[in-house]
């Protein structure tokens, strides 16, 4: 399968999705992003907080899962706080990813679209 190179005006990730496959995952990964509690740029990445509860925990794992496929270049983290008892999602490996998530969580919403081009 062929690798491209998706990117907004900060952000470039390398994604084995077709056009139209990649289109649908936006959608799914904005809706799992708009549950979000709190969203943090980190260093190379970024740091979603969600609810703790065990639903929550299997989406994010299957997200996890399926990211790693279609994603190569990032890293994925799921980290269960026992003080919080949130679950939190940390991505590594391209600068601006949490300006990416959030422009996929607004489009989700109807605030925002990305604009995304294969390469």
């Amino acid at each position: 399968m062929t690798i491209r190179e998706r990117s907004t005006e900060e952000t470039a990730i390398a994604c084995r999705l077709t056009d139209d496959a990649f289109d649908r995952r936006r959608t799914e990964a904005g809706a799992l992003f708009a549950n979000a509690t709190r969203i943090t740029a980190i260093a190379g990445g970024v740091e979603l907080a969600f609810a703790g509860d065990d639903e929550t925990a299997r989406t994010l794992l299957d997200f996890v899962c399926y990211e790693r496929r279609c994603c190569p270049t990032l890293s994925y983290g799921l980290l269960f706080d026992k003080e919080s008892r949130d679950i939190r999602l940390t991505m590594h490996g391209a600068d601006g990813l949490a300006d990416l998530v959030t422009s996929w969580r607004s489009a989700r919403t109807g605030a925002m679209r990305a604009s995304c081009a294969g390469a």
